[in-house]
């Protein structure tokens, strides 16, 4: 591997890691928020979705881009096996926020801010139901096959 694909594999990680970070952090968080019915916290929490979602998706574009130029200068197949299998986890980690996680959060964000805070409202407590299932914990489990892709290269 020479020293220009060594550092782009380098800045990939590094752009995607914090990608993941300022992305599953606060939705950690919120997630833990939401466990306690801690209604301040997740309004403040919550509230933060709406400053940092766009820049999130822009990170993450930054750290595809950077990729797709690792694999052209690095002189991988851009149609191996394992990397075809990041395309599609990467198109699936795009339209999973938004079209199964985000909706429900910004739910729960609504729902906080016409809840007491001493305690969750009804309509809270179900909103809160709702986005703890399953489909939260989609994003870490994509962010896992990512790492196991990118790490096993499986078929190849």
């Amino acid at each position: 591997m020479t020293l220009a694909t060594s550092l782009l594999v380098f800045l990939h990680i590094s752009v995607m890691f914090s990608a993941v970070a300022i992305s599953q952090g606060p939705a950690f968080l919120l997630y833990r928020a939401m466990r306690r019915n801690d209604v301040a916290a997740i309004r403040a929490i919550g509230g933060q979705f709406a400053t940092i979602g766009p820049k999130i998706g822009m990170v993450f574009g930054v750290g595809v881009v950077i990729g797709l130029i690792t694999v052209f200068v690095g002189g991988w197949n851009p149609l191996s096996t394992w990397l075809l299998i990041a395309y599609v986890l990467t198109v699936v980690a795009m339209l999973t926020p938004r079209v199964l996680t985000a909706p429900r959060m910004m739910r729960v964000g609504r729902a906080a801010a016409q809840s007491p805070l001493e305690a969750p409202s009804p309509e809270l407590r179900s909103e809160i139901a709702a986005a703890t299932q399953p489909v939260y914990w989609l994003d870490a489990a994509i962010l896992v096959l990512f790492v196991i892709d990118m790490v096993v290269k499986p078929f190849s």
